[in-house]
């Protein structure tokens, strides 16, 4: 019940704040919400396990160029530690980002994308008395495909390399799958 209710408070979080954005750009093309798997890769890999999360996105109409995108993202991550199951590392990354379309199709895209911005990352462990978070830089490179089924509507496939750094460096990737919706 508790993992259940902190999911809808987080997944409430994550929409008033892509309303938020939407709301301050009338230059909106776009939302896409995700669900993604991360894995720890390097040497923090040794000490975490995975657990799924989620991601949304606000498309925006090019800032650089008519036919590269923008967007606006934030995102879920969490990792059980090995050590102790029931505690876990739990991270919220917010990032703009270009991406370079390419065209397969008519309706099949591939997108290579760059993204920067930060991740708020904490320990969530049940009984501790006080928590500390942690402010880190990261960058994401992604690529993935994109078919557009008509009306607005799309289905995706990402693999997000994302790159923290901070006092503590590590870098994870995630398998990522959604729909999106062109306003």
């Amino acid at each position: 019940m508790k993992l259940k209710l902190r999911w809808q408070k987080t997944c409430f979080a994550i929409g008033l704040t892509c309303l938020f954005w939407s709301s301050l750009s009338e230059a909106a093309s776009g939302i896409k919400a995700a669900v993604e798997y991360p894995v720890a890769v390097g040497t923090s890999a040794q000490n975490f396990n995975s657990n799924l999360g989620f991601s949304a996105e606000l498309d925006l109409d090019g800032w650089l160029a008519p036919w590269m995108r923008n967007y606006l993202s934030v995102g879920y991550a969490s990792f059980s530690l090995r050590s102790d199951p029931l505690s876990s590392f739990r991270l919220i990354p917010v990032m703009v980002g270009i991406g370079l379309p390419g065209k397969v199709t008519d309706d099949l895209w591939t997108v290579m994308d760059l993204g920067l911005g930060g991740a708020f990352g904490y320990i969530n462990a049940p009984g501790a008395v006080s928590y500390r978070a942690y402010g880190y830089f990261m960058m994401q490179v992604r690529g993935g495909i994109e078919y557009d089924f008509g009306s607005g509507f799309s289905a995706f496939a990402r693999i997000p390399v994302n790159f923290i750094l901070g006092v503590n460096r590590m870098t994870y990737l995630a398998y990522s799958g959604g729909l999106g919706f062109k306003f």
